[in-house]
């Protein structure tokens, strides 16, 4: 446990050392010999499936100062701390023949019995700081959780995951007619008819169950790595700005293709999130190492171009790209299918 490594340490910077003479289980026992006195200090262990009684406590107590009668030492002090989980079960230590102090690991308090020293060793300021200390490191390790919490990658995902249950409800997503009446991206509507909004829309679509778990798991992996290099606003924005951007492009690509192409996925986006990461960590890696997150990002293109079939070459392409892009120029460092069957 933290507090007993903490205050270990503590005591072995005053001199004292492991005492070899074996204390009851769940004890550790240290010892300073100065001149003449000895000075030994047990930690005890008292949780809940692993009690000391303070007849063993006493029992070790004679066993120690016999130890050391037979070199003819007399002056030897044996002090137990207690580490309590259950102040109720425990108070019977005080019937015991030793010097002790009990503390109440659950409210963090030292109980200190009727003729029972007041201080031993500086111990009691000791144990404060120690609980101030874990107190603080406690804070701040909430705070940095919170911190790292990817907030922004977690929304998305959940975003797609809810669109993806409410149209599986009212609909067929492997419908190509139904996801069209529901905002799939096609080049037609998009630049003829002005239904731009289709760029956006078709983000968070997702044709059939297979199409949605690998764009989750892409989006996890990468997502939450880069967020906590970007942080979550430019999360947000390099999510929206390649996954647009790509829909653009692949739209294009189509038209004057001439093919008839219904698009939805969030794949030109996650490339985004790809591209952006490799040039983060390009950024931030000590020079002249090879950082291996870099495997990460060349598997994930391999899988989300090769788990699914009928990808949007163009969209993942195009998302990489703007993702590259857009981590050189502004970023601060700290999906598709077609009539033929195109996904992103």
């Amino acid at each position: 446990m933290e507090f007993l490594t903490s205050l270990t340490l503590s005591f072995f910077a005053q001199g004292f050392l492991k005492f070899r003479e074996e204390p009851p289980k769940y004890c550790l026992s240290l010892v300073r010999e100065k001149g003449g006195k000895v000075q030994i200090v047990v930690f005890v262990e008292n949780f809940y499936g692993n009690e000391v009684s303070g007849e063993q406590l006493e029992e070790y107590k004679e066993r120690v100062i016999n130890h050391y009668l037979i070199k003819n030492i007399t002056d030897v002090e044996v002090f137990f701390l207690v580490l309590s989980d259950n102040m109720d079960r425990d108070r019977h230590i005080a019937e015991s023949n030793i010097n002790f102090w009990i503390v109440d690991m659950l409210v963090k308090r030292i109980i200190v019995f009727e003729n029972q020293p007041d201080d031993y060793l500086g111990m009691k300021n000791l144990i404060n700081a120690i609980f101030v200390e874990q107190d603080r490191l406690k804070k701040e390790a909430k705070i940095e959780a919170k911190r790292n919490f990817p907030f922004a990658t977690v929304s998305l995902m959940i975003a797609n995951a809810l669109v993806f249950i409410i149209f599986s409800l009212i609909g067929s997503t492997g419908d190509l007619q139904f996801m069209l009446d529901h905002g799939a991206a096609y080049a037609d509507y998009i630049i003829n008819k002005g239904e731009v909004y289709r760029l956006v829309t078709c983000m968070f679509l997702h044709f059939g169950s297979l199409h949605l778990i690998n764009n989750l798991i892409s989006l996890i992996i990468v997502g939450s790595q880069l967020e906590k290099l970007i942080g979550t606003k430019w999360l947000f924005i390099t999510y929206f700005l390649t996954g647009i951007g790509a829909s653009i492009v692949s739209c294009f690509y189509y038209y004057f293709n001439n093919e008839q192409v219904i698009s939805a996925g969030a794949s030109g986006a996650i490339f985004g999130l790809i591209g952006a990461f490799a040039v983060v960590i390009f950024k931030t890696k000590p020079r002249g190492k090879f950082d291996f997150r870099y495997i990460i990002i060349i598997a994930l293109i391999f899988y989300d171009n090769y788990a699914t079939p009928g990808i949007d070459v163009v969209a993942h392409v195009m998302g990489f790209i703007l993702g590259v892009v857009l981590a050189i120029t502004l970023i601060p460092t700290k999906g598709r299918i077609s009539f033929l069957g195109r996904k992103g």
